[in-house]
């Protein structure tokens, strides 16, 4: 199974029969790995951190189980001439180009050996200089596709069980007839009704005709995976850092809250003194000698940020401010619904990021 763990993921994709579950990598966010997910080519919104990382660290232990056959000339009967899901990667790959410099030298002589012969001789010099690879940004794909289901292999253990069931029933020789068949009528029920375990499924790659086994574990997280299990149920999780203001109307009255940064020099003069005494004596019996040097270091002034908390354009206690806006940015909603939302609301909150992009909740 191809190594996608080894490169960035920019792109996920499940479908299932008529769904479909796509994940978005946030290209302007290189540090934290934000994802925002959608379903159905609807609207995108901005994912759960923890259980996309979840979902992708699934990608360390996806594997084959067994290879079933290399020609695939009959999908039918593993049930991928029309997959019921199909899980896409798209990811990107470091590759070094291997660019190969020569250097050609030709020299032409000319020795006269004898008056009616003229002899031109030349020589080609090649060097090949060593250089690091150059390295370039590949994008990658893969599409995995699911088949039928793999069950555990049950038939083996009902034989031993009815055998067994059998040979009891010939050794207890008081019981009545009547009561032999209502137990074996019994075990017959339970095993209708027990439900075989799905162990694996079979896949291949779609780009590939070879046909594998892939254990229902390995699959269990992707093909479960459901919309409302991704969805960021923070209102609006915007870092202070990034605020550039917030505004909160409630009963009629708009409160803006905004952060202002100033970056102050600290005054501050940092010294070092080093004192170091040399002794040298030379072969010809000079004197020792000592030397002090003392050097003064001069840094570059120390600058801290120093921020100021404003409501309605007049300064606020920073505790009140920062707890306020804290308790904004962690509600979280308790679950995902369908249902249309009508009416006003109590509070609506207006963020502006210093990028000028806007979020309300």
């Amino acid at each position: 199974f191809p190594s996608i763990s080894s490169g960035p993921l920019t792109h996920m994709e499940i479908r299932q029969d008529e769904s479909l579950l796509e994940f978005d990598a946030d290209a302007s966010d290189t540090e934290s790995a934000s994802w925002y997910v959608s379903r159905d080519g609807g609207e995108a919104v901005p994912a759960d951190s923890s259980a996309m990382s979840a979902l992708t660290d699934e990608l360390l232990y996806i594997g084959f189980e067994d290879f079933v056959d290399y020609k695939g000339e009959d999908l039918a009967q593993y049930g991928l001439d029309d997959p019921w899901a199909e899980i896409t990667w798209d990811y990107t790959e470091m590759e070094s180009v291997e660019e190969e410099t020569e250097e050609t030298a030709e020299t032409e002589s000319a020795e006269e050996e004898t008056e009616e012969t003229v002899e031109a001789e030349s020589a080609e010099e090649t060097t090949e200089e060593e250089t690091e690879p150059e390295t370039v940004e590949v994008g990658k794909q893969t599409v995995l596709l699911i088949g039928n289901p793999i069950y555990a292999e049950t038939e083996s253990e009902t034989e031993a069980e009815s055998q067994e069931i059998e040979s009891e029933t010939e050794a207890e020789s008081q019981e009545t007839e009547s009561e032999t068949e209502a137990e074996s009528q019994e075990t017959e029920a339970e095993t209708e009704e027990a439900e075989p375990e799905i162990t694996g499924y079979y896949v291949k790659l779609a780009d590939s005709s070879e046909v594998y086994t892939m254990t229902a574990d390995d699959l269990a997280a992707w093909i479960s995976a459901e919309y409302t299990d991704y969805v960021n149920k923070y209102i609006s999780a915007v870092p202070q850092t990034t605020l550039s203001s917030l505004t909160v109307a409630y009963e009629g009255e708009d409160y803006v809250l905004t952060v202002e940064s100033e970056v102050q020099t600290v005054e501050t003069e940092e010294t070092a003194q080093s004192e170091t005494a040399e002794a040298a004596e030379t072969a010809e019996g000079a004197a020792d000698t000592a030397e002090t040097i003392q050097e003064t270091e001069e840094t570059e002034p120390e600058t801290e940020i120093v921020y100021s908390y404003l409501v309605n354009g007049r300064e606020a206690d920073e505790t009140a401010f920062q707890t306020f806006y804290g308790s904004v940015t962690s509600m979280m909603a308790q679950t995902i619904t369908e249902d249309t939302v009508s009416g006003e609301p109590d509070f609506a909150f207006y963020f502006e990021k210093t990028d000028g992009t806007e979020v309300s909740a």
